[in-house]
């Protein structure tokens, strides 16, 4: 798992090709070291988005919503939307509007 931090931006941690339950627990690690920052997540990588994997990404924007953090997931590859569509997920429960 990628991460890079500089005290000005937020963290942006690359997502696993595979975001499903087997690479969840690393993830969510990662995540949670970055709590009270802002974070990027980048999905360019990403070809699987399983449901384990999506519900720690909603979970995920959640948190940082609800203490007014930065939330943003970068360059969703189309595999990672063709699986927020087979999950019956809009894209806007994880991207800004215009990020698709």
């Amino acid at each position: 798992m990628n991460t890079q931090n500089t005290s000005s931006q937020a963290d942006c941690i690359a997502l696993p090709q595979q975001l499903d339950y087997a690479h969840c627990t690393e993830l969510r690690l990662a995540i949670e070291a970055s709590r009270g920052q802002p974070l990027a997540l980048d999905a360019h990588h990403v070809e699987f988005l399983g449901g384990a994997g999506a519900e720690l990404l909603l979970a995920t924007r959640a948190e940082w919503a609800a203490r007014n953090l930065a939330f943003e997931l970068k360059q969703p590859s189309d595999d990672f939307l063709k699986g927020m569509e087979r999950l019956g997920l809009p894209h806007d429960c994880l991207l800004e509007r215009g990020s698709a």
